[in-house]
């Protein structure tokens, strides 16, 4: 059986099992996995809509939402569709004309187990947009324990072409902390395009795929 096999059937279960779908955080999905085998754990990717449809995104936080707009940055997301054949995702994330501070594409909130994560996602500048700009992965949460940025890492894209920016988050400070988003987007003026962010378990990227329960929670599925 494929891991694509599995992991359909492993929605499957999930589905017949559930009256009222809600959004599934990482330490759910941590769990039904654990249950299986663990090589597929390591390539799942744990962010749900990844290649997300525009009833997927608000521009403001709204509850059981897959993304929104995060931040004190004024800069206006959205999402696009890609006409890239390389690309095996068919939607983009845009944020436009931020004018300075930060501006985010924010899912959560979610648990995180104790361990290490690697995330990858693809950044290019847009059309119009001549001069480089600073790029952050992040994990946020506004829970006072743990109030604050809790991981952040920032990378310039100068290129209109694709560029993966990738990196290994290491949650061990963090495991079970309540309210601890997962965001991506733009630190200064500019603007920016996303596309197939992967979150997934332990240090070896993972080829980008959409996640398994996308279809269960009521979002996209490529």
């Amino acid at each position: 059986m494929s891991i694509n096999d599995a992991l359909t059937v492993l929605a499957n279960q999930f589905r017949n099992h559930i009256n009222s779908p809600e959004k599934l955080g990482l330490y759910d999905m941590a769990f039904l996995l654990a249950t299986h085998d663990f090589s597929l754990k390591k390539q799942v990717n744990l962010l749900s809509n990844t290649d997300p449809l525009p009833s997927d995104f608000s521009l403001n936080y709204t509850a059981n939402q897959h993304w929104y707009m995060g931040s004190s940055g004024q800069g206006v997301g959205s999402i696009f569709e890609l006409t890239d054949n390389s690309l095996r995702a068919t939607h983009g994330f845009r944020i436009t004309d931020n004018n300075g501070g930060n501006r985010d594409f924010v899912q959560g909130s979610v648990f995180y187990e104790n361990g290490k994560y690697t995330f990858s996602i693809l950044a290019r500048l847009p059309k119009g947009q001549k001069s480089p700009v600073t790029v952050q992965i992040r994990i946020f949460s506004s829970i006072n324990n743990y109030k604050g940025s809790l991981f952040n890492q920032q990378e310039s894209v100068t290129s209109h072409d694709w560029q993966e920016v990738t990196g290994i988050i290491d949650t061990s400070k963090i495991a079970g902390s309540a309210g601890a988003n997962f965001q991506f987007g733009i630190s200064g003026k500019g603007s920016i395009e996303f596309a197939q962010p992967m979150l997934n378990f332990g240090t070896e990227k993972a080829e980008w795929a959409s996640n398994p329960f996308d279809d269960v929670m009521g979002g996209s599925t490529p």
